[in-house]
């Protein structure tokens, strides 16, 4: 992607280390100089096995974590400087946790989208405007406010719980594992969200998940974690192209890439490099003359 003014990083992060319960016997080293560039506009994936520190570098780019060592600049600002907002960071990176029907709270769902808003002090007017598009955003009109939280379903709560984050009108959205649990049908209704959020030019996403298919298909350029270091980066193509090094550290190629694998050890004459479905399909129509 040729770097311009409107996807000039907005996210930039240099030399992060991070470590838990530091200076104790208990000491856990999750982060070890981390970089990590985020541009206006792209969708980033983070990809590793678990106990990579993949949650902690995303905790660290809407400021739930400040950094111990190295820095972290969301829109040109230092998160080391004592005087960064942490309320206007959280407005301008929204993150999306595991699981976020969990983290709802209030008794109307309505209530739970406003939540934020709330908090930064807008007026009832935009409050209510904010919610009704977050909630059109997530595929819900606007009566649904009214709707108690405890009779929604798991995939309705999920929505719910994204409408609130988007009601802050973020700039860059961080994912954690967002199709955890999801079936294709929940899965497929959670992305369109995305894709549609991410319709407003300079929008990012980052996005960390254990579905190689998912950050395939989705990114623009891919990191992986392993041991709080990044081992390898570039496009998904870049990536996807080393499997030795994924291998090596319990990572798979994407299915599609697998199935095309499985056809050549069978002797078709198929050719590699297809890493989506989209991909895979034409190099078989290739070979079938379709």
């Amino acid at each position: 992607m040729q770097v311009t003014a409107e996807n000039s990083p907005v996210i930039e992060v240099k030399g992060l280390a991070h470590s838990y319960l530091p200076g104790t016997p208990l000491e856990t080293v999750s982060l070890h100089g981390v970089d990590l560039e985020v541009r206006g506009g792209e969708t980033v994936g983070i990809i590793g096995p678990s106990g990579s520190g993949k949650s902690t570098l995303l905790y660290h780019l809407n400021m739930l974590m400040r950094p111990q060592k190295g820095d972290v600049r969301v829109f040109g600002r230092s998160l080391n400087d004592p005087a960064a907002d942490a309320g206007e960071v959280r407005r301008r990176v929204g993150l999306v946790f595991q699981n976020p029907e969990n983290q709802l709270f209030e008794r109307y769902a309505g209530d739970d989208v406003a939540f934020g808003p709330r908090n930064l002090g807008f007026s009832p007017s935009e409050v209510r405007e904010r919610v009704r598009r977050a909630l059109e955003m997530v595929g819900f009109p606007f009566l649904f406010k009214d709707r108690l939280v405890s009779s929604l379903s798991t995939g309705e709560k999920r929505r719910v719980a994204i409408a609130g984050v988007l009601a802050m009108d973020p700039e860059v959205l961080v994912l954690d594992e967002p199709s955890a649990s999801l079936d294709p049908s929940a899965k497929n209704d959670f992305f369109k969200i995305i894709e549609r959020w991410k319709k407003v030019p300079g929008r990012a996403v980052v996005m960390v998940s254990h579905s190689m298919e998912d950050v395939a298909e989705l990114s623009d350029r891919i990191y992986v974690l392993v041991k709080g270091e990044v081992v390898l980066t570039g496009t998904a193509r870049e990536v996807f192209s080393h499997p030795d090094i994924l291998t090596r550290h319990g990572l798979t190629l994407p299915i599609p890439a697998l199935v095309i694998e499985r056809l050549k050890a069978e002797g078709l004459p198929v050719r590699s490099g297809a890493f989506t479905v989209e991909e895979a399909i034409k190099a078989i129509e290739e070979i079938i003359g379709a």
